[in-house]
């Protein structure tokens, strides 16, 4: 086993961003169960989102109406439904844009609580009957009329950006919400009475319920600036984590038995490092990211700042004049012959810091700060398989408690723990 004359403990991380003051207030309700096809649902809505999207809100003298913004790219045949539905509704888009997109445009729709679309829209199964999608638009609530509300959405539809340039800008996707009223964006906040009041985001995991029930305090920001361009950027990567973190804990069940996770929330935290140390280096796709990230699975979240890896990391993936997606297949190759990384993934190695748990460092004036000396010692041996900062890594989540433990209950744990990763099939079920 190759020896190192590094000083694992000394090693740190980058603290996370300060989230920006947000100017609405954004609350959880839980994750959207689609209606079931066929008799038995008398509610016509999801339960959770009967409330939000039909109740009474605060602060309005009359029930204001519902209405939806509609992603006909995730809804087959929408603008057809629309016409045959009943409903009133209108495409955000016009002229030219309308007749080439508008079988994949947004539509402001008003709701009806009874109306058959309304319970289509929310049931699961194929279409016609069912029409449910975890992420097909957003929801609100206002006293505006619809075409007061097409007005106000249509100055966003696009936008320019700090040079000129026009986009498309799709306000409408769910998993936004959080950063526009981070950003407080012109959609959300128009500059004159808001002609919002709610607005409802179900995800795939959960449902942003946000209250706008006052005028922010700074300037609604109304271009793709460079802060919200930024912003967008990191939510499209959580969003790409979510995703690829459960493709990931799927196809790989033994090692996260090894790792002791049963959902795949860590490894998304995981995915979210990984992404944030590619960014500055160039990296886009998100199949190139998503080869780099798969190889944090094994070697941990932070395994491009180990010193054993490192070198190799900057060596192939900063190397900027080079195509992003040759970088990463030729690092992923180097990383799978590196007989450094190998040594941290081999049982042996497992085996050996079984045996030198305790083996203290030999100069004691460099222990790990804020550990007992059992610990320090502990710390070392583990660096080997673990990087040197398992301690701060969302895969490691058992190690951070064990590490809380007294010393009395820690060398215990952490032999169990080692035990149990050096044979994660034991009690499982065959696959």
């Amino acid at each position: 086993m190759p020896e190192h004359a590094i000083d694992f403990w000394t090693q740190t991380v980058l603290e996370a961003p300060v989230k920006p003051t947000s100017a609405g207030q954004i609350t959880q309700i839980g994750k959207v169960t689609p209606l079931a096809k066929g008799p038995g649902e008398d509610l016509g809505v999801p339960e959770i989102l009967l409330a939000p999207l039909f109740g009474p809100v605060d602060g309005s003298a009359e029930t204001p109406a519902s209405y939806t913004v509609l992603d006909a790219a995730k809804i087959a045949d929408l603008p057809i439904l629309l016409d045959s539905s009943g409903l009133e509704h209108r495409c955000l888009f016009m002229g030219d844009a309308l007749r080439d997109l508008g079988e994949v445009a947004p539509w402001l729709v008003r709701l009806d609580r009874d109306n058959r679309f309304v319970r289509r829209l929310f049931t699961e199964g194929p279409p016609p009957v069912g029409l449910w999608h975890p992420e097909a638009g957003i929801f609100c609530r206002s006293n505006a009329s619809l075409d007061e509300l097409w007005q106000h959405f249509r100055k966003s539809v696009k936008l320019k950006d700090e040079s000129g340039k026009w986009f498309y800008f799709r306000f409408w996707e769910p998993t936004l919400l959080p950063v526009l009223n981070d950003q407080t964006h012109a959609v959300l906040f128009p500059t004159r009475s808001p002609p919002l009041l709610r607005v409802i985001a179900p995800t795939k995991s959960q449902t942003h319920l946000l209250s706008l029930d006052r005028l922010p305090q700074t300037q609604p920001v109304r271009e793709i600036s460079s802060n919200l361009r930024g912003a967008l950027h990191r939510k499209t990567e959580t969003h790409f984590a979510l995703d690829f973190a459960e493709t990931l804990a799927r196809t790989a069940p033994i090692r996260m038995r090894q790792l002791g996770l049963t959902d795949s929330s860590a490894v998304a935290e995981m995915v979210g490092i990984v992404t944030e140390r590619l960014r500055p280096l160039g990296f886009r796709k998100r199949s190139d990211i998503g080869r780099i990230a798969a190889c944090g699975l094994f070697y941990g979240s932070h395994f491009l700042s180990d010193p054993r890896i490192a070198p190799l990391a900057n060596r192939l993936l900063g190397q900027q004049s080079r195509d992003p997606s040759l970088r990463a297949r030729d690092f992923q190759h180097a990383l799978r012959n590196n007989p450094d990384a190998a040594a941290m993934l081999d049982p042996e190695t497992i085996s050996h810091v079984i045996r030198n748990l305790h083996a203290s460092p030999h100069d004691t004036d460099q222990y790990p700060p804020g550990l007992s000396p059992v610990k320090a010692a502990a710390h070392v041996a583990l660096a080997r398989i673990l990087t040197p900062f398992f301690l701060g890594d969302p895969l490691r989540k058992v190690w951070r408690d064990i590490f809380a433990l007294p010393d009395n209950a820690f060398t215990s744990a952490a032999l169990t723990e080692l035990n149990r990763m050096s044979n994660p099939n034991h009690g499982a079920d065959d696959e």
